[in-house]
């Protein structure tokens, strides 16, 4: 409902002026529309108008203007619903994640927005996370796949967030349900540390066996440039004695990352024990040579195999 002050033609010269900014503010004409209003008297601007001036600077990416009159709308009315959008908006724009996050907290009808809504929450949630305000984050994402079910970024930000808040299991149980519910293509829409974060729970709950069909599904549908994916699958690969696999991620480890040296000794194992004839490859020298004790420690290696074979 229109908020107006005063009285007889000074209300029907403020309600024209909106009609008509609300005119050019749908024709996407937002500075024309923000001159329009700046001509009523301040006496006679209702919230409502303010709250238009607001969200036509939001449109033009002015944050600043927009949240300082979002603030004028508090100082005037606390309570006034659109200015309490506009200031969580204007807020989250300006990086103010603690002001914003406490006006959708005033904000109680935020589920008649839909879409709207999901969309501003779900960037505060970024933002959040961002800044390492895990319990922010995961209070927005829970609102948003309140509106809505099926958002999947908000599936994911809601267990990343659980994890850094150490609650392990229950993060174990969101990233499940989001592999249930966005299957078949709920792993390749995971980044590596999403991927990563999710294997590393598998460890925590004794359930390295699933790590393995987790990270090669993964590998299927995704090129992997990261070291802790290589490092990971050549550990299990070694332990299963699967010495041309161990090998092949060994060894894509240390091309990205020649320091690592529990992954190139494992390079250097499944190599010698898969008794090839052949040269050793070019990323096995290249480990070798960067610290000269790496040599004296695949000798020993050597011999140790040596005297088991004799024993």
């Amino acid at each position: 409902m229109i908020q107006t002050l005063g009285q007889g033609s000074k209300n029907m010269d403020c309600l024209g002026v909106l009609s008509d900014a609300r005119k050019l503010y749908d024709e996407g004409q937002y500075s024309q529309a923000v001159k329009k209003l700046d001509c009523l008297s301040p006496e006679s601007t209702s919230c409502e108008s303010l709250s238009f001036v607001s969200r036509c600077y939001l449109k033009l990416e002015k944050y600043k203007e927009a949240y300082d009159v979002a603030k004028k709308i508090e100082k005037r009315d606390p309570l006034f619903k659109d200015g309490i959008f506009d200031l969580a908006c204007a807020a989250n724009k300006l990086g103010l994640c603690d002001e914003a996050v406490a006006a959708w907290e005033r904000y109680p009808h935020y589920r008649s927005l839909g879409k709207i809504a999901t969309d501003e929450l779900f960037e505060l949630s970024l933002n959040c996370f961002s800044k390492s305000k895990y319990q922010y984050a995961y209070d927005c994402t829970s609102k948003v796949l309140s509106l809505n079910s099926a958002h999947y970024k908000g599936s994911k930000i809601l267990a990343r967030s659980l994890l850094r808040l150490e609650n392990q299991d229950a993060a174990l149980v969101a990233w499940e349900n989001y592999l249930k519910k966005f299957a078949p293509n709920a792993i390749e829409r995971m980044s590596i540390s999403e991927i990563m974060e999710y294997a590393d729970l598998l460890k925590m709950a004794g359930r390295s066996e699933e790590i393995l069909s987790v990270l090669e599904g993964y590998a299927e549908k995704n090129v992997v440039e990261n070291t802790a994916f290589h490092k990971v699958l050549a550990i299990i690969y070694f332990d299963r004695k699967d010495y041309e696999k161990s090998l092949k991620h060994s060894l894509h480890a240390i091309e990205l990352n020649a320091k690592l040296h529990q992954v190139g000794m494992i390079a250097v194992k499944s190599f010698i024990l898969l008794d090839k004839d052949s040269k050793p490859p070019k990323e096995l020298k290249v480990w070798l040579k960067l610290d000269k004790n790496r040599k004296a420690v695949v000798i020993s290696f050597i011999e140790k195999m040596v005297r088991d074979c004799h024993s």
